[in-house]
């Protein structure tokens, strides 16, 4: 239900812009990063690459 409290705040400023950032070196923020690119419509295989690109991790792919 924490994703869902995250795209509750996206949808209520729909014209300004959300930063949102990870506190606690977590992967919740790369998770919320790659469902919003997936909803934009960008392919799976971009969203991996580009998340092996920014992981500290690279050698690890996500599982969605």
């Amino acid at each position: 239900m924490r994703h869902q409290k995250v795209f509750d705040i996206f949808l209520s400023h729909p014209v300004n812009r959300v930063l949102f950032h990870c506190t606690a070196g977590k992967d919740r923020t790369d998770i919320i990063s790659m469902l919003i690119l997936a909803l934009c419509g960008i392919e799976d295989q971009n969203i991996i690459t580009n998340y092996k690109l920014v992981s500290p991790t690279p050698h690890m792919t996500p599982f969605y």
